[in-house]
């Protein structure tokens, strides 16, 4: 794919062209009905310019953070809104397409991406930053200083080398606090547990078969994928 001519397709200057022409009277009948997609051209244009600041006046700052953030979040609801749609769709629906425009893949592909640069912009406000360019948040900057720096190779070694390590440090203590958390959870579900199982009433909405859980049960799916047999689907 060419990101360049994507980026032009979903950019401001085609959102400002749906509504012109829509306003046109020569041309209105064609773009009748198109301001669903003028909104979502302007929202897709706003989202990758707080993702690709590459300078001080386009990068982030604890000022404009919560404005910037705010269409970051509005994204994330429309890629649940999509992802929830095709999950309810109902079968031989005329009004419901086919198919997903997008593919599950690029659902979440963009749900990580963005998740992402919200830890990452309020991790570096927390430790002291006052401003974040998104647009520099990726491997080119290191690349560039090995491949291209004036270094030798001994020094191009101990430059990868401390990049591991960083990473695995990093890495070290996100599985420490994630053992944390596990284990307070567990505390939590333990607790749960034994409140649960000795109420008969409670026994009564308990669920062993996929099979026999509403179309409701949001939580149904995910677990579903983990169950091996011996998992309990808890609608209560």
């Amino acid at each position: 794919m060419n990101v360049g001519k994507a980026a032009q397709l979903l950019s401001d200057s085609v959102a400002h062209a749906l509504r012109r022409y829509r306003r046109n009277k020569k041309y209105a009948y064609l773009f009748k009905d198109s301001e669903t997609t003028e909104r979502f051209t302007k929202l897709v244009n706003d989202v990758f310019d707080v993702m690709n600041g590459r300078y001080t006046a386009q990068g982030i700052n604890v000022t404009n953070w919560w404005k910037k953030k705010k269409k970051l979040d509005i994204f994330l609801e429309i890629l649940d809104v999509t992802e929830e749609c095709n999950r309810t769709r109902k079968p031989n629906d005329p009004k419901t397409p086919v198919k997903m425009f997008l593919s599950n893949t690029t659902l979440q592909a963009w749900r990580v991406t963005v998740l992402s640069v919200i830890a990452l912009t309020e991790e570096m406000f927390n430790v002291g930053y006052t401003s974040v360019l998104t647009g520099k948040l990726n491997q080119d900057p290191l690349e560039m200083h090995v491949e291209r720096g004036n270094i030798d190779n001994e020094e191009n070694i101990r430059i990868l080398v401390s990049y591991e390590e960083c990473l695995l440090n990093k890495f070290k203590s996100c599985e420490k606090e994630s053992a944390q958390i596990r284990e307070s959870f567990k505390e939590q579900l333990l607790d749960e547990l034994s409140i649960r199982y000795n109420c008969p009433d409670c026994m009564k909405g308990i669920i062993t078969k996929y099979e026999d859980l509403p179309y409701t049960f949001l939580s149904a799916e995910y677990t579903a994928d983990r169950n091996h047999g011996g998992l309990i689907f808890v609608t209560l």
